[in-house]
Parts: C-alpha cells; sequence; structure tokens
C-alpha cells in the first residue's frame, strides 16, 4: 500500500502546474516523504488532478516526475517578509521566514504547461511556520520586464490574532484588485521580489521575497 502524504500539497494553484514545478514536487516527495519512485509518480499526479489538472496535463507531470534534472529557479534558498494591514485584525502583522523555495524565478514556456513564460514564486518547500504559503504568479513580468501592475498573489500565514485564516489573495486582473510587483538583482544570481497592493475587501500586502542562489 503507497503510504499517504502527511504535508499538505505543495503545488496549490494551476498557475504553478509546471514541468520544472513536478520535478520539484517529486524530487522534494522522494527525499522528505521518503517514497518510492512510483509512489513519487502518484503523489505528484494527484496534486495535479486535485487542482483540475486535465488528463495531457497529467500524463506530462508523470513523465517528468522521476527526472532529477534542477533548474535554476528550483529548491533555492529564499527570505521572505510579509506585511499585512487593514484586515480587520484578520492578518494584520509582520511575518517573516527564511526556508527552500519550490520555485521562484521565471519559467520559461517549454517548462510551462500554459505554453507561455511566467515568473513564478512557490514558497517555502513544504513545513509548517508562520508563513505557510506565498504563491506568486505573472505573465508579464518575464523577457526583462522589471515590474508589472498585473499579477496573482496568494499568501497563508499563522494570524497573530485568530490562528489560520483563510488565505489573502490579490489577483489584478479583478476588480478593485490592485498592486505593483517589481524585480530587482541585488547581487550576482539573487533575485528580489517586491509587491504592494491592496484586495477587493480593503486589505493591503507588502511582500519583499528574496531568492538566493541554489548551493550544488
Amino acid at each position: 500500500m503507497a503510504r499517504v502524504a502527511r504535508r499538505p500539497v505543495l503545488l496549490v494553484s494551476l498557475a504553478i502546474v509546471t514541468l520544472a514545478g513536478a520535478v520539484a514536487l517529486a524530487q522534494s516527495a522522494l527525499a522528505q516523504l521518503k517514497l518510492t519512485e512510483t509512489e513519487a509518480r502518484e503523489y505528484v499526479l494527484n496534486a495535479v488532478r486535485s487542482m483540475g489538472g486535465g488528463v495531457t496535463a497529467s500524463r506530462a507531470v508523470v513523465t517528468a516526475a522521476p527526472q532529477t534534472q534542477q533548474y535554476p529557479f528550483n529548491q533555492r534558498p529564499t527570505d521572505v517578509t510579509v506585511i499585512m494591514s487593514t484586515s480587520r485584525k484578520k492578518y494584520d502583522g509582520t511575518y517573516t521566514l527564511s526556508q527552500t523555495s519550490l520555485i521562484c524565478g521565471e519559467v520559461p514556456k517549454e517548462l510551462n504547461f500554459s505554453g507561455e513564460p511566467a515568473f513564478l514564486v512557490q514558497f517555502p518547500d513544504g513545513g509548517d511556520f508562520e508563513i505557510n504559503d506565498v504563491t506568486f504568479n505573472s505573465k508579464a513580468l518575464v523577457g526583462g520586464v522589471t515590474s508589472t501592475g498585473t499579477f496573482h498573489l496568494n499568501v497563508s500565514v499563522k494570524s497573530k490574532q485568530i490562528g489560520h485564516p483563510a488565505a489573502y489573495v490579490l489577483d489584478t486582473t479583478r476588480p478593485e484588485n490592485a498592486g505593483t510587483a517589481t524585480l530587482t538583482t541585488p547581487s550576482a544570481g539573487t533575485t528580489k521580489l517586491k509587491v504592494d497592493g491592496v484586495n477587493d475587501r480593503g486589505e493591503t500586502v507588502n511582500l519583499t521575497v528574496v531568492c538566493k542562489p541554489r548551493q550544488g
């Protein structure tokens, strides 16, 4: 009988169902969950299916999952700071975490099931922390573009007030959601993403993600 993963599914939106993401997820399943290669395939496949991934995407993920190739945007040491306010005390506070990101960087179209390049962040790569999830996706922040108002952001935290509120969502393609995402390169191999925005509930977020070069 295959073992049941007790940690949450790492890929939380179809926005980051990419070949690179599948590889990273499979590697995490193999290493952290102590799964066999067959079990890791099934783990990744179930993750895609749970998010509505179609047959073609699922087959591609299963084919890709056992590969051990690493991409420069996988498994990067990452520092994250989130400042949230005006949420009627639901999220309000400052949250910080230094861990490994599953994905952080520009994913080329060849590794993205949408067939389009995108700048993606999926953080952290498992664990239970005061920042449980940061998922960022922008198809505009690619090809040398360093600032955009078009992106999707999900943030899940352990609120100091009420524990585990529902994820904060900022989708600038929807009415009354607005913000700016900016990329800089503080040093060679380091990527800094800065996001400032407000959602349709008037809740503000200031997010800083610093992704460092992967070691090894």
